[in-house]
């Protein structure tokens, strides 16, 4: 397991989050009205406008996030979003920024922060190959946010189905965030997460002659199985995308080396003992407010230890 992700410190973190004061409808409210203030005069003189304007213009606003899943047509055709490609090797290209525009600088300091930029500027780089990919299987690649799993039926999770759910009380507020979904002529929906590998590595042969700053190539190979860290990540990305979602899309992309896509199926077995195990955590320690110790995984939930290998497995 990577060093940023292992040790108690992680668990703590989570748990100073998860027992902060969640924000109130009042708090919103005077957000929302601040936000107002800064958007500007022509904004806010929307506000005055006639019953039929205003009733126009929020239709308007509920067409633009109107977004059905449930077929392969997606709320704007493939045309409008990428430019279909001048040569048959790939349906649809990148294309550049010209040379005359302005590009941004940063002032990167070390290797991790140098490989967070690069995660995030080549994204979507990485849904354009999915989209290329997906489309020769009359797969429609959607643009996907926060997917509350509140909002999704439960009845297959296993350990739910004794008692009701009462977000916040017996379960915590959960979701997730796919980098995008691909749906199918047959009505499914699988989950894409892309993970792309920065070809940066630390300058210096030795830790004498390593710098701030200075930086080596170091371009890896794409990935051929997906490392355990991930598995969590993407069972809850297909719980929170419903029952009709049954696989995750994992891209392993790399700068030189091309991208492989591993296909992860759904594991409800898994997904139960997993919420199971977040519950446990969260009536044990959230609600209670008792800093978790180390080692109460294995004390609070007897089936860690099996969670634990079907997770490396």
């Amino acid at each position: 397991v990577p060093r940023s992700l292992s040790g108690h410190h992680k668990v703590l973190d989570a748990w100073q989050h998860l027992i902060m004061t969640p924000c109130s409808i009042q708090d919103l409210v005077k957000l929302g009205f601040t936000m107002q203030q800064e958007y500007g005069e022509e904004h806010i003189a929307k506000s005055f406008q006639s019953k039929g304007a205003a009733r126009r213009n929020r239709g308007k606003q509920r067409g633009k996030h109107k977004h059905d899943f449930s077929g392969a047509d997606s709320p704007l055709s493939d045309e409008e979003v990428w430019t279909p490609s001048s040569t048959a090797t790939f349906p649809y290209t990148y294309v550049p920024l010209p040379r005359n525009v302005q590009r941004s600088t940063i002032n990167v300091q070390s290797v991790g922060q140098a490989r967070m930029i690069w995660g995030s500027t080549q994204e979507a780089t990485s849904i354009l190959a999915a989209v290329n990919f997906f489309r020769s299987s009359g797969g429609v690649v959607h643009e996907i946010g926060l997917c509350p799993l509140e909002t999704q039926p439960l009845g297959d999770v296993a350990c739910l189905q004794s008692s009701p759910v009462s977000w916040g009380k017996t379960l915590p507020l959960m979701g997730a965030s796919p980098d995008a979904i691909v749906t199918f002529p047959d009505g499914t929906i699988e989950a894409i997460e892309v993970k792309n590998h920065a070809p940066f590595g630390t300058g210096g042969s030795t830790s004498k002659s390593m710098k701030p700053g200075t930086f080596a190539i170091s371009d890896v190979e794409p990935y051929l199985e997906i490392a355990p860290w991930h598995i969590p990540q993407l069972q809850l990305e297909m719980l929170c995308l419903g029952p009709q979602c049954r696989a995750v899309n994992f891209m392993s992309c790399t700068a030189l080396k091309g991208i492989t896509i591993l296909k992860l199926p759904r594991n409800d077995v898994y997904i139960s003992r997993m919420v199971e195990l977040a519950q446990q955590f969260h009536n044990s320690f959230v609600l209670t407010r008792r800093m978790p110790t180390e080692g109460y995984e294995r004390v609070l939930y007897k089936d860690y230890d099996r969670f634990l290998a079907d997770t490396k497995a």
